[in-house]
């Protein structure tokens, strides 16, 4: 016997908007069908170490270090983390090395000789133990007098109770006149220090496009096929000595506290997942107690620059935003109202006479390839990533001059002279709360001007199937490189 299940079908009438054409007469259906798309995942494109790695034994002496056999190491999840064990421990049974657990941190400036610390270097593998210092009992008394006169925020919430014990060490450490404080615990000697478990990779290699990922490593009942719907993000290379030096500045500004815009624009900049981001603080708005961060998520470049890179690639994820709020809300000062949010994009679209050079004005693929040339360089430089003139994204609120469009277009091999520049200005139109269309607003003059909470994109919305026909000016966003001593094909229409 076969059991037949049913549902409704349900159909929304939608008003007509502006510039859509009514229907002549009712709609029918004249069939639908009905196909299995399967389930979705979050996935992670990295190697796994699953079993227990043994990285070595301890010699009992403070500061010792254990490489990892494989890295840059990925950022930890909660069931991976190191395990002192005693010689003979059962390391499959991972109850029994949750029991012998240690805990990561950045640093050791907190810890004290009790504390069961390790720290590890992402990008070198290197599992370090807490080092022995050298420190005068000056030095520690004047270090404890500071901190006494200046509170903390450890201090303010409780968490330090003992300041005696916090800054001098436990019992044992304040009656070591020598001077030297360990500074987390050593595993004691004869132990065995695992890793259990890790992931390691990473880099921009990693950033793979939609549809590359498509082979099953290990086949699953009732899994025909995989496939990534969206491109992979948040690889990215190892920082630069040159980065840090210029990074390291601005932390010691902020110390992780956001009151001037820079503090803001650096928290939020320290996020994989955020590309750009811009600080309207409360001068600029307007409003007191106010700020608002505009942030551009980061994107997965296209294969191919002929079709830009349109808004819907930036669309910031809601758990991001709402990590980002909670990390500024807690840095923020009392009172101030602390909003994030993604800029107005505002669609450019340019339409460029060019005359070429004589070489180029008699070879139909030379032209041709020319025409391409010019559109990457449009869609590269009205771009909020690569935009701009030092390719870095274009800034925030920074007007289109025509100027500029020339200046990048002479500098394409094969043309002569940019003739004729319009820039078309396209604005987004909301039809509901999760769906819009692009009109074309306006032709600019000389100048596109935009607010400072609005930014730049360009990117082509026609089909490539679709033949030109008259007012695709105003339907598309598709950049309009022509030639006016070019072959007919490559002429603009109205020549």
């Amino acid at each position: 016997m076969s059991v037949l299940r049913g549902y409704w079908i349900r159909c929304l009438h939608e008003v007509q908007q502006p510039g859509s054409y009514p229907y002549i007469r009712s709609p029918r259906i004249t069939g639908f069908s009905v196909r299995s798309i399967g389930g979705t995942v979050t996935a992670s494109q990295c190697a796994w170490i699953r079993e227990p790695e043994l990285l070595g034994i301890s010699d009992g002496k403070p500061g010792q270090q254990f490489a990892l056999q494989y890295r840059p190491v990925l950022q930890r999840n909660d069931d991976e983390y190191i395990s002192v064990c005693p010689p003979g421990t059962l390391t499959y049974n991972r109850a029994v090395l949750e029991t012998y657990r240690w805990q990561e941190v950045s640093d050791f400036a907190e810890s004290t000789s009790e504390d069961l610390h390790y720290s590890i270097d992402d990008r070198t593998g290197i599992v370090q133990f807490g080092p022995i210092i050298l420190e005068p009992g000056e030095l520690q008394h004047q270090t404890r007098d500071r901190a006494m006169s200046q509170p903390h925020d450890e201090y303010a919430n409780g968490r330090v109770r003992d300041l005696d014990r916090y800054f001098l060490g436990t019992t044992t450490e304040r009656l070591d006149r020598s001077g030297e404080r360990q500074y987390g615990s050593i595993p004691p000697k004869g132990h065995e220090i695992y890793m259990v478990g890790y992931r390691w990779g990473g880099g921009e290699q990693g950033n793979v496009k939609v549809g590359t990922l498509t082979k099953l490593m290990v086949a699953h009942p009732y899994v025909k096929s995989v496939v990534n719907m969206t491109p992979a993000l948040g690889g990215a290379q190892a920082e630069s000595l040159e980065s840090a030096v210029m990074r390291v500045p601005a932390w010691l500004r902020s110390r992780e506290r956001a009151v001037t815009r820079d503090d803001f624009e650096y928290i939020v900049g320290q996020s994989q997942d955020i590309a750009r981001v811009r600080c309207l603080d409360a001068e600029e708005l307007g409003i007191a107690g106010r700020v608002e961060l505009l942030v551009i998520p980061k994107a997965a470049p296209p294969d191919d620059w002929l079709r830009g890179l349109s808004p819907d690639c930036f669309v910031l994820n809601k758990q991001v935003g709402d990590r980002l709020q909670a990390e500024l809300d807690e840095r923020k000062l009392l009172g101030v109202n602390v909003q994030v949010s993604v800029p107005e994009y505002v669609g450019v679209k340019v339409r460029v006479e060019i005359v070429l050079t004589p070489a180029y004005a008699t070879s139909r693929e030379l032209q041709e390839r020319t025409q391409q040339d010019l559109q990457r360089v449009l869609y590269t430089f009205l771009n909020p990533l690569t935009g701009g003139l030092d390719g870095g994204g274009w800034g925030f609120g920074t007007p289109v001059q025509r100027f500029e469009i020339a200046d990048r277009c002479l500098k394409v091999p094969g043309v002569s002279s940019a003739v004729a520049i319009q820039l078309l200005r396209f604005r987004f139109v909301p039809i509901s709360d999760t769906q819009g269309e692009w009109h074309f607003d306006e032709v600019a003059e000389d100048v596109l001007k935009l607010d400072r909470y609005q930014m730049v994109c360009s990117w082509a919305n026609r089909p490539p199937t679709e033949p030109r026909s008259p007012g695709d000016e105003t339907r598309f966003t598709n950049h309009e490189v022509y030639f006016l001593n070019g072959f007919e094909q490559y002429q603009p229409p109205d020549l």
